[in-house]
């Protein structure tokens, strides 16, 4: 017969072997491979309980041999786990009784349903179990007979439980944790992390509000935060069965964990999101959206002009003139997944890449949608025209970018009208280009120390040079600040100023389902304040 030191030498052997069964869970194995893997470690930790039984016998056998004495309530290790207890005191048992009262099989059944009952709050006293020999089938029927107390106590939904008498502190700990989880999923790819620093101001509010109680979360990983939201307390190696075990729980009761997860990655995925500015923004502004019908937008010059008061001091009523433009935003959408691998191995970082991604995706996809409905030249409702049309008098001679052909564009910007035949007198801002042209506007707008009066370059500093990729050709523009003359705009619906996620589908043996979406609108409301040129 081995002694407690060999069995405890080869206890650790096992363990070491269940640590790195278990590591070899990636993301992107499939799910058979998967399957194997815990089966596997489920084994190595069957065999760790059995060997757990035969320990506490040697001691208990090596003390009564060297006391003389029954073992009965030995002190044997002050972090004893009840598990440890009850096999012990079913090795008391055993050498009272003069023979195995439980095969090591069923004790392991029976650690296994008190384990699970400990993560639904429940005790079943293992101790004294293991003690009277009692069988699974009816420790299983007791967990049971718990639960549906415990069913009964609660009350139907809305009914008022003693729960309710620590919903503020419970809604504090949920706070805190949404801000320790975005805290850590934005830092977890090392020089490409970033500080949560929401700018929002309600956003702002809540993380400055939750920052310092959650710092006692930052160490807790995705299913730690699981099971404390569903209040497990099983001890011990959590294997991956456990883990799928408490986010299936999670996801699927009435926990706060749901909210904090689909919350956190909204704020994350926003925070990522709001890192690049689009080009499409420093050519238009943005509008308010309440719905998805169609917006009225209201132009530069369409208040009323002024009229002269006479002696009488009568005011006289003026028209304003109405343009009819109207835009509107529309939904747009996508479903991606997050592995159950990524969620059991913690490993925010894949996330958070995922994240990224769709924040990158999002701003492309915004970015190509403008442009879309810049290039096609649209026709304003005002005229029936489209914005460059030569009675808009915007299009100038095909020339390439020179000093002569931006003071042609300057001269055309600077002589239009408001709607009620006012001059607008505003200069141009933006130089935009494509590709082919962005040298050209480059070396046009570069300050230099001329020589000569002549070699001066009016345009140095007075033009923001711009290029995006959609623009083709030899094609160039010249823009007015466009909160001045606003030609276009954008929007998303009831402002939320980005994308959003939600949960898709509950997490399941794929892992769960998201779908990223999103409403925005962009459009055309005037020709004053933009001019093209074909190029040269």
């Amino acid at each position: 017969m081995k002694t407690a030191k060999q069995l405890r030498a080869e206890k650790a052997r096992l363990e070491l072997a269940a640590r790195s069964k278990l590591a070899e869970i990636v993301d992107g194995l499939d799910a058979d491979a998967s399957r194997k893997i815990e089966e596997d470690h489920a084994k190595l930790l069957e065999d760790i309980r059995a060997l757990d039984v035969e320990i506490t016998r040697a001691c208990a056998t090596e003390k009564e041999r060297a006391s003389g004495t029954d073992p009965v309530d030995p002190a044997d290790d002050e972090d004893e786990t009840d598990e440890e207890k009850a096999k012990r005191m079913q090795a008391r048992a055993d050498a009272r009784a003069g023979n195995s009262v439980l095969s090591r099989s069923v004790v392991a059944e029976l650690v296994l349903i008190d384990s699970q009952a400990r993560g639904l709050g429940i005790e079943l006293a293992l101790s004294d179990a293991i003690t009277r020999g009692e069988k699974p089938d009816d420790m299983r029927k007791r967990l049971f007979a718990e639960l549906a107390k415990k069913s009964d106590a609660r009350g139907p939904r809305g009914t008022a439980t003693g729960l309710q008498v620590t919903r503020d502190e419970q809604e504090g700990v949920a706070g805190a944790m949404e801000v320790a989880l975005i805290t850590r999923l934005l830092a977890s790819r090392g020089r490409e992390s970033i500080a949560y620093d929401p700018k929002g101001l309600r956003d702002k509010r809540f993380a400055d509000q939750h920052r310092k109680q959650a710092e006692q979360y930052l160490g807790m990983g995705l299913v730690d935060l699981a099971a404390a939201c569903i209040g497990y307390r099983g001890r011990g190696y959590l294997t991956s069965a456990d883990a799928n075990t408490i986010f299936e729980r999670a996801f699927h009761s009435t926990s706060d964990f749901p909210a904090i997860f689909s919350n956190a990655l909204n704020k994350s995925l926003l925070s990522r999101y709001e890192l690049t500015l689009p080009t499409y923004r420093q050519l238009a502004v943005e509008r308010p959206f309440s719905d998805f019908r169609p917006h009225p937008q209201i132009r530069a010059g369409e208040f009323p002009a002024l009229q002269p008061v006479p002696e009488t001091g009568e005011l006289k009523y003026g028209s304003s003139a109405d343009s009819g433009e109207t835009v509107s935003v529309s939904p747009y959408g996508v479903v991606f997944s997050i592995s159950r691998q990524m969620l059991v191995n913690d490993d925010l970082g894949a996330i958070d890449n995922i994240l990224a991604s769709a924040g990158d995706s999002v701003l492309i996809f915004e970015n190509n949608t403008f442009f879309a409905m810049f290039n096609s030249n649209p026709v304003l409702k005002t005229d029936n025209k489209p914005v460059f049309d030569a009675s808009h008098a915007n299009l100038g001679t095909a020339a390439a970018i020179t000093v002569p052909s931006i003071s042609e564009g300057r001269m055309m910007l600077r002589q239009m009208r408001s709607l009620t035949g006012l001059l607008i007198n505003v200069p141009p801002r933006i130089l935009l280009t494509g590709p082919v042209t962005e040298t050209a506007a480059d070396q046009i707008l570069t300050t230099i120390t001329p020589n000569l009066t002549t070699s001066v370059n009016p345009f140095s500093g007075k033009l923001v040079p711009v290029t995006d990729s959609n623009i083709t050709g030899n094609a160039w523009y010249m823009l007015t600040e466009p909160t001045r003359v606003p030609n276009f705009i954008y929007g998303f619906l009831n402002g939320s100023s980005g994308p959003r996620t939600r949960t898709f589908e509950p997490f399941g043996v794929q892992g769960i389902k998201i779908s990223l979406e999103h409403d925005f609108g962009v459009g055309a409301i005037d020709f004053r304040g933009v001019y093209k040129n074909v190029g040269a």
